[in-house]
This record gives structure tokens, C-alpha cells and sequence, in this order.
């Protein structure tokens, strides 16, 4: 690109007249550089490596010390604003389609989609690292709006639910049956919006990582409280990384699994209707024969660091 339509383009303001007329590709890690590069200066301290390795052009805000005059020094009011003309710029250039999905289907994306024409909504400035030629961008409605270009809404896939249990989801989808995926049936509605997307522009994708989905994932305890294989215990201990959906998942686990002795505990933030607990506590918890206990995830491992004494058996 033109290095005076980039500077038009982002609002920016040339600080001095380099030698260069034109730069390659744009990125914001300073690792990524390749000659001929620009750079996006997040981090101030990283400019010196981005001109080692051939950047081109420099924008950045506020004050920095212009090391190099012949390559362009771009100065923004603000990096995230000037990034978002940009990533604008590429969308509608490179005529991308933005689909935009609920939080947590989005999040499930992440673990399903394995296409690498799609694009994910993350940081943006990690977005115009990964922009390449990807001809989707899947993101929230909040994120689309940000760009002001025309976006669709996922709908609902329809499939055949053959059968669920806490932890698993069997159905059929497009003619084809999943047995026993690894997605508890509490999400199966978020995962169909994800289908829709799957299905309409064909996408590449995998089911062998939900299992790695921090929703209400299970952990199977042994007698030490140390994890082992799924379904190899009666002791699961259900965490969860968005305290939000606690709540929904204790009503969820209440309903599906009446006959089982069910704990709900709090280890570093309040939660209505959780105990607040601690680690040790918890230990005790989970060798009095409770099936299930739920609670924010934690770093497991502080579970069987040793061997319990005696006294707690």
C-alpha cells in the first residue's frame, strides 16, 4: 500500500519525510516483521527489534524516540482506532463475509473450527496478525458493529439428538451420527449456531476438541484426588471458568442428576447459593463421597500435591 493513502486511510500524522514510499503487509508483533513491513507499536519497547528486522514504518501514540529517518514515523491518537480503519479497509477489500454468533458459540468455534479460510474474532491486534486471505470472519454482534459493514446472524442448525448425558451428546448432523462427543447437552444449542456456519460455507472442522471446552468440564478424581481418564471414577469434580454460568450449570446438574449427592462450592469469589471454601476444605469435601462438585476452576493440581493422613480418610 501507498504509504501516503495508509496515513490518509487511519487518520494518522507523518512525522518526518523517509525514504520509503510504499509498505508490504501490517502487523503488531514485532516477531512477525519481515522487510518491508509496518508496524503497529503496542508495545514501545518492541520498536527497536521491528527496524532490525526491516519494518518500514512505525505508527505509534504519544511520544517515542525516532531512531531510524528514513523509514516513516505515523503518529494516531490511538493505535486501537487506527486498527480498526485498517482491519475495516482489509474487510471490505478482501471482501470477507462476517458472521457473527452467541459468546459461547463463538468460544466453542475455537475448539471446532479448523479451517484456515475462517478468521476468529480475538484481540484485533492479534486479528491483523492472522489476516491473511480468509474469506470469513466469524465474531459477536458488538465486535461487527465496531467495523460498521453488513453482517448475517447464525441461525440454529436443526439436528437429531439420538441421545445425552451430563457430560455427552450423541446426534446426527448433516446425514452424519457423532456418538458420545464430549459436550454436555448445556451447550448443544450454543454448538448449533456454530453448525450453521459449518454448514452453509462448508467448513473444515472437528469435534476431538471439545473436550478441552472450560465449560462444566469434568475432571475424574481417584482416591488421591488426582485425575485420571474420563468415566474412570464415580468422584468428578466440575469446574468452571465463567463464574456467570455457575448458576445455570448447578440448576442444569440439579435436574439431570437428582439421585446423586451434589456439593457447590466458591474457592476465591462469592457466589449466591455456592460455599465458600478452601483447597483443604474442598479435599475433605471430596472424600465424603459426594458424586458431584461443582465449583470456579482452579488450579487443580493444589489437590494432590501429597497424600492424604490418615485423619482425613
Amino acid at each position: 500500500m501507498r504509504l501516503d493513502n495508509f496515513v490518509s486511510l487511519i487518520g494518522g500524522e507523518l512525522k518526518n519525510t523517509p525514504a520509503i514510499s510504499f509498505v508490504n503487509n501490517f502487523k503488531t508483533d514485532a516477531t512477525l516483521i519481515q522487510r518491508g513491513d509496518l508496524f503497529f507499536a503496542k508495545n514501545k519497547a518492541d520498536i527497536p527489534q521491528a527496524i532490525q528486522k526491516g519494518a518500514y514504518a512505525i505508527v505509534y501514540e504519544g511520544w517515542v524516540q525516532r531512531e531510524d529517518s528514513e523509514i516513516a514515523w505515523i503518529k494516531v491518537e490511538s493505535l486501537k482506532k487506527a486498527l480498526q480503519k485498517l482491519l475495516r479497509y482489509l474487510l471490505v477489500q478482501k471482501r470477507v463475509s462476517l458472521v457473527t454468533l452467541p459468546p459461547l458459540s463463538l468460544e466453542l468455534a475455537h475448539y471446532v473450527i479448523g479451517d484456515k479460510d475462517v478468521l476468529l474474532e480475538q484481540d484485533i491486534f492479534t486479528l491483523l496478525d492472522n489476516f491473511d486471505e480468509q474469506k470469513l470472519l466469524l465474531c459477536s454482534q458488538d465486535f461487527a458493529k465496531d467495523f460498521a459493514l453488513d453482517y448475517e446472524k447464525a441461525q440454529k442448525e436443526p439436528i437429531q439428538i439420538i441421545q445425552t448425558y451430563l457430560f455427552e451428546s450423541s446426534f446426527i448432523f448433516a446425514k452424519q451420527f457423532y456418538e458420545r462427543l464430549q459436550i454436555a447437552p448445556l451447550f448443544l444449542q450454543d454448538l448449533q449456531y456454530l453448525l450453521f456456519c459449518i454448514k452453509k460455507f462448508n467448513l473444515l472442522f472437528t469435534f476431538a476438541n471439545l473436550k478441552n471446552f472450560p465449560h462444566f468440564q469434568p475432571i475424574f478424581l481417584n482416591a488421591n484426588l488426582e485425575p485420571i481418564e474420563f468415566g474412570k471414577s464415580e468422584r468428578v469434580l466440575i469446574v468452571e471458568s465463567n463464574c456467570n454460568l455457575l448458576q445455570k450449570e448447578k440448576k442444569f446438574l440439579k435436574q439431570h442428576a437428582p439421585w446423586a449427592k451434589q456439593y457447590y462450592c466458591s474457592i476465591t469469589k462469592r457466589c449466591r447459593g455456592f460455599e465458600q471454601t478452601t483447597i483443604e476444605e474442598l479435599k475433605k469435601i471430596l472424600y465424603n463421597g459426594y458424586r458431584y462438585t461443582l465449583c470456579e476452576a482452579f488450579a487443580i493440581e493444589k489437590l494432590a500435591k501429597k497424600r492424604f493422613e490418615n485423619s482425613l480418610l
